[in-house]
């Protein structure tokens, strides 16, 4: 059987590895097509290679090396241009026709707006990005950040550690406004502005362009300019390909799968950012976003075309984290405008408590919001501080195997002086919510 994957990326790479430990035998041929020049590498690690904590040899994963060893033909800089369902085959850039006994489509997103053939204005995509835009700034006093959601955040972030002078723009009145809710996302502003970066919240981008050697943004608070811009505006799925095959696209716009991610041509598989899912706690279809779902979306689409069964939980949580100048945010589940947007009626409790006992020293502040249903249901929980992502692991694995808040109540959390203390800060959230719904019970 030969198996080949449109895309080499997380997705597309986990699909061929798990691809081939189900056929241990080598049987299958395995096929992974890559537009790019480099084998697997992570987009969440980019701002850090702005910065140089990551170089680029670091950053991939899997070495050409690799794929050969587990006798995975993998061709770079290899696009595919487009697919002919009637015939199972696929047509290359270079014109080569490959046909296929099953395919897996992992193409990706592209930013939007694209902004090429620039040298100062730039988006953040791809390794040879990462390595323009740290080129550049190293020779720049100022930058502009488009964009306050994790990725403009962190290449702010980035920017900085190379000490150059940050303006974050953003529509939304607080930065990763689809991140958290804004009690939280203040707090987020706090942080940056704490450490240089002056936040333009709450403004419009009209026009973004390049005059000599400065780039020049007009927004709906006037005009600013910079020595470079960098653009975190947003996604769109690279589905241009599957136009006219017959590959349905669901309602955001992206490929839809079902639990074995199988699309609704017999044979064909998608995973990653160019499909949506559905959202455990709404059950309406989302993009799928972040490489921790793209990931196991591969295992399962890859296992599945060499002839195994399994499936996908039938939701995604949206587990999210970010770090930014030390501090950590994380969250698990939709926000209150998600939950409104769905119908979906609910009450919420923000506590701050210390992540370490009052009588031991250095404890810093924890911040939690939880976002639960009036019968006690976990529906959302954002947190902010340290180990804020080990804790949200913690909330994420209750509410995939439904504990309610009762469950939780009593929940026996590790403790020492200078680890935690004895009531952790998500279990003090958690009683502040039950307050709230045992209250509620008594008085109806």
């Amino acid at each position: 059987m030969k198996i080949v994957i449109i895309g080499g990326m997380t997705s597309g790479t986990t699909a061929a590895q798990a691809a081939r430990m189900i056929d241990k035998k080598g049987e299958h041929e395995i096929i992974v097509l890559e537009r790019e020049r480099y084998p697997l590498y992570s987009r969440c690690v980019l701002p850090y290679i702005i910065s140089g904590r990551v170089s680029r040899d670091m950053a991939i994963e899997f070495d050409e090396k690799w794929y050969e060893k587990h006798d995975i033909d993998l061709r770079l800089e290899t696009t595919v241009t487009s697919i002919n369902i009637r015939d199972r085959k696929v047509t290359t850039d270079q014109g080569e026709e490959i046909k296929y006994d099953r395919l897996v489509i992992a193409t990706g997103s592209h930013d939007r707006p694209k902004y090429e053939g620039y040298n100062r204005i730039f988006n953040l995509r791809t390794l040879d990005d990462a390595l323009r835009i740290r080129d550049v700034a190293k020779r720049s006093k100022k930058a502009i950040v488009l964009g306050a959601g994790a990725i403009g955040c962190e290449v702010s972030e980035a920017l900085r550690e190379l000490g150059v002078e940050v303006t974050l723009v953003e529509y939304f009145d607080y930065p990763l406004p689809k991140f958290l809710d804004k009690e939280l996302g203040t707090r987020v502003s706090k942080v940056l502005s704490e450490n240089g970066v002056k936040l333009m919240m709450g403004t419009m981008v009209k026009d973004v362009r390049e005059e000599d050697d400065r780039v020049v943004v007009e927004t709906s608070k006037g005009v600013i300019e910079g020595d470079l811009a960098v653009s975190a505006l947003g996604i769109r799925p690279n589905i241009s390909i599957i136009e006219g095959t017959g590959i349905e696209l669901g309602k955001t716009g992206r490929i839809r799968v079902n639990e074995k991610m199988e699309t609704n041509v017999p044979g064909i598989y998608a995973a990653g950012e160019c499909t949506e899912y559905p959202d455990l706690i709404t059950g309406k279809p989302i993009p799928v976003g972040l490489g921790s779902i793209a990931f196991r979306q591969g295992l399962v689409a890859g296992t599945n075309a060499a002839g195994g069964d399994v499936s996908f939980p039938k939701g995604v949580l949206n587990t999210r984290v970010t770090k930014l100048f030390g501090v950590e945010i994380a969250c698990v589940g939709p926000t209150t405008s998600d939950l409104k947007d769905a119908g979906i009626p609910f009450r919420s409790v923000v506590t701050v408590s210390k992540d370490l006992p009052n009588y031991y020293p250095g404890g810093e502040d924890f911040v939690s919001k939880i976002l639960f249903s009036h019968e006690g249901r976990i529906l959302g929980f954002q947190a902010m501080g340290r180990n804020a992502g080990l804790r949200i692991n913690v909330i994420a694995a209750s509410v995939l195997t439904g504990c309610s808040l009762e469950s939780l109540e009593f929940l026996e959390t590790a403790y020492s002086p200078p680890v935690a203390p004895i009531l952790d800060p998500i279990i003090t959230t958690i009683t502040g919510a039950l307050r709230i719904v045992r209250g509620a019970k008594k008085v109806s």
